[in-house]
């Protein structure tokens, strides 16, 4: 009997790459779905042999709280006090609502039709892919065989090559595991930590295992900055022949300038000899394959790019089939995937690009890549379709950024290596050494691409050892800098390499099971869809805001990481964290069963919910900038609004006003210390339907409800025109 194929993909371009791969004469379907009140049509692709249908994202969503206890009039977090901590006997799954009920509905019909003999997984490549169409499988009951499509790659010939050699589903038990106990630790400790600390101070505090260590980067970065006091010293500067060399080792506090003084007389008195001049020829090889969060980094530090639009951008390219699948901690290809290079190196070489196919270790490593079951990845690549200068012109500049990274460094791990002439030389005066090295290119190799600087020390060569340096010695200003903002690529390295001084100071803990772990990879949490994600909810949920800058921490922000600290809750730090993810990897490898990780969460909630005292830890009143007009309470500035902190107050100031928001305006702390002041909000740069430019003074009276109702009182500088 021949095989009749059910795949079932994640996402419709995977659906439709695949059906043009396959180049089978498909027929669009489409399932009358009663629950689908949007123009989202519920479809798959059929043919003789082979269906196809995308799930198009999560179907099912785990339980709330309240689907299992089923409480009569929820409608507040207080009523669940009594349960805390909440710990399900078993996790369920429910179908989300709208079009999703009906594609549910619809993949469970053609598993159950009866017309198929095996089922084919096209989830993403990695553990949430793998969970996302399995969990789909068992909530409908599937007791059809399965195999695994594993692509990383959409351009359609190679899809089709994956199809035809399906890997053994077994291979992704690990995956899988990994997958749900993630999702189940993130539920337990989310929703219960949400809502004990939530009950606890009276203000929504979202909480998680990723969420609370980002939010605690952000707080130390800027309390570090906010602390920093800057220090003068007196350094040493060497200037020889236009070039300028500081002295690593002398260093005078500010008030001992005339020591500085008096040193430099001395330099510029005695003579400078060179003690040293060597020369070496050096073979450069390129940077690794860009893994998620390198790429996300460099397009930070480079582009000044956000974490949520260089992860749109590199999602996008992959659905368009210009890159390789963009969620990946790895910086190396499988051995599986060398003749898929070979073809598009071929294609660049067609194109006249210095390049040459290879199968070096340092490109295609399966060990390097990891197991099937460990959560085998690989690195972001191009494909061989390359973009021609009118797809270009379609890209947004967010996404040509990101292909020309990508690009570049494909190409330079196939070009030859560089080769450089270092030209070293150390200085000596009075016991005082200055050094200073610069290179020479002999050979471009992949420099060509990804270009770095060198210093050029030419005008040095015609020193040698022992020869007096025509030279002249100044003091100069040192000053300590601010500790850098928290930005994106500072984000990533400290979510990558959290307890890097630990293990690098010796630590009375370097030697134990956790920074072994921590040493060999185990993380916060890198992968580029979790940053990017969390990073997003973070700013939602009130935590930092983010500019080119980077990220600050607000009031609220604030209080979430100082009420965790007083109240010595370590649940969710980053040592914790870090702690669950290695527990996390356990269950994937079967050293640890799913019910014993969540019996070791039960307990630790139970502390955790012990250690709350719900009547005495004081509430959330955020910075206050005035007095309420109505009581004279203080009022407070916090995520979405002005407020006044007596509770029997009703005032409250929006910050996203309806009136103004016609304007295109907020209500900026400004703007609301003002309105407190003096009943009026002044706004400038407003603008006509007609397009002029003008401000207005508002006046603003509060409704019984405690809203501010608003009337232009009078213009201000100019008028716009048409206006009486």
């Amino acid at each position: 009997m021949s095989e009749n194929i059910l795949v079932v993909c994640e996402k419709t371009e995977q659906a439709k790459a695949l059906k043009d791969g396959l180049k089978n004469h498909f027929e669009t379907k489409y399932y009358d779905n009663k629950h689908n009140k949007t123009k989202i049509p519920n479809l798959y692709y059929e043919s003789e042999g082979v269906t196809i249908v995308a799930a198009r994202g999560h179907l099912l969503t785990l339980y709330d709280v309240n689907d299992y206890l089923q409480i009569q009039d929820y409608k507040s977090w207080v009523q669940l006090r009594d349960y805390l901590p909440y710990v399900p006997d078993t996790f369920k799954y429910k179908p989300k609502s709208g079009w999703e009920r009906g594609q549910l509905e619809l993949i469970s019909n053609l598993i159950h039709s009866g017309k198929y003999t095996v089922l084919y997984n096209f989830g993403d490549p990695d553990a949430e892919g793998e969970l996302l169409i399995r969990e789909i499988f068992s909530y409908v009951g599937n007791t059809l065989p399965t195999k695994r499509i594993d692509c990383r790659n959409l351009v359609p010939s190679v899809l089709s090559q994956a199809f035809r050699n399906p890997e053994n589903s077994n291979n992704y038990n690990g995956l899988y595991f990994e997958a749900l106990a993630r999702q189940q630790t993130d539920w337990l400790n989310g929703i219960n930590l949400t809502t004990m600390l939530s009950l606890a101070t009276h203000e929504t505090l979202q909480v998680g295992r990723v969420l609370v260590p980002i939010v605690r980067f952000v707080y130390d970065s800027d309390k570090a900055i906010e602390n920093f006091v800057p220090t003068n010293s007196w350094g040493i500067n060497m200037n020889v022949e236009g070039i300028s060399i500081a002295s690593k080792d002398i260093q005078f506090a500010e008030k001992d300038e005339a020591l500085a003084n008096n040193l430099v007389d001395k330099l510029n008195a005695n003579k400078t000899i060179v003690t040293e001049k060597k020369i070496s020829n050096k073979t450069l090889k390129p940077k690794k394959l860009y893994n998620t969060s390198k790429l996300l980094s460099d397009l930070n530090t480079k582009f000044k790019i956000s974490m949520k639009a260089a992860s749109a951008a590199l999602e996008k390219l992959y659905l368009k089939a210009y890159i390789t699948y963009p969620r990946t901690n790895c910086e190396y290809m499988q051995e599986k995937e060398a003749p898929q290079m070979e073809v598009v190196i071929g294609i660049l070489e067609k194109m006249g690009l210095p390049v040459k196919f290879h199968t070096k270790a340092s490109v295609f490593s399966d060990k390097k890549c990891g197991g099937l079951g460990e959560g085998g990845h690989t690195a972001i690549v191009i494909t061989e379709k390359i973009p021609s200068k009118s797809d270009l012109e379609e890209f947004t500049d967010v996404e040509k950024a990101a292909y020309s990274l990508v690009y570049k460094r494909t190409i330079s791990n196939f070009c030859e290596d560089a080769e450089v002439t270092e030209t070293k030389f150390i200085f000596e005066n009075s016991g005082y050494v200055f050094d200073i090295a610069g290179s020479v290119i002999n050979k471009p190799g992949f420099l060509l691409f990804e270009p770095r600087k060198f210093t050029d020390v030419s005008a040095l060569n015609k020193y040698e050892i022992g020869s007096a340096v025509n030279c002249t010695f100044e003091k100069a200003t040192r000053t300590t800098k601010a500790p850098p903002k928290a930005n994106t690529s500072r984000l990533i390295y400290y979510l990558e390499h959290p307890f890097s001084k630990n293990i690098k100071n010796g630590g009375e803990d370097e030697d134990d099971e956790f920074y072994a772990a921590v040493d060999s990879g185990v993380t916060i949490g890198t992968q580029g869809a979790t940053m990017e994600t969390t990073t997003t909810k973070a700013i939602q949920y009130g935590y930092f805001t983010e500019s080119k800058k980077g990220y600050t921490i607000t009031s609220k922000g604030k209080f979430l990481i100082e009420t965790l600290d007083r109240l010595g809750i370590d649940a969710l730090n980053a040592k914790k964290t870090v702690e669950l993810n290695m527990i996390i990897k356990k269950v994937s490898k079967k050293l640890l069963t799913l019910e014993d990780n969540k019996e070791r969460i039960k307990e630790e909630l139970i502390a955790t919910n012990d250690i709350l005292n719900y009547n005495e830890v004081p509430t959330y009143n955020g910075e206050v900038i005035g007095e309420c007009p109505l009581c004279k309470s203080p009022v407070v500035d916090t995520d979405k609004l002005f407020k006044c902190t007596n509770t029997n107050c009703k005032f409250v100031l929006f910050k996203e006003d309806k009136y103004f928001s016609y304007m295109k305006k907020k209500i900026s702390t400004a703007m609301a210390k003002e309105f407190l002041n003096k009943g009026e909000i002044s706004v400038k740069n407003l603008t006509s339907q007609s397009g002029n430019k003008y401000g207005a003074v508002f006046k603003g009276t509060i409704n019984e409800k405690g809203y501010v109702n608003w009337k232009r009182d009078r213009y201000i500088d100019t008028k716009p025109k048409g206006r009486k």
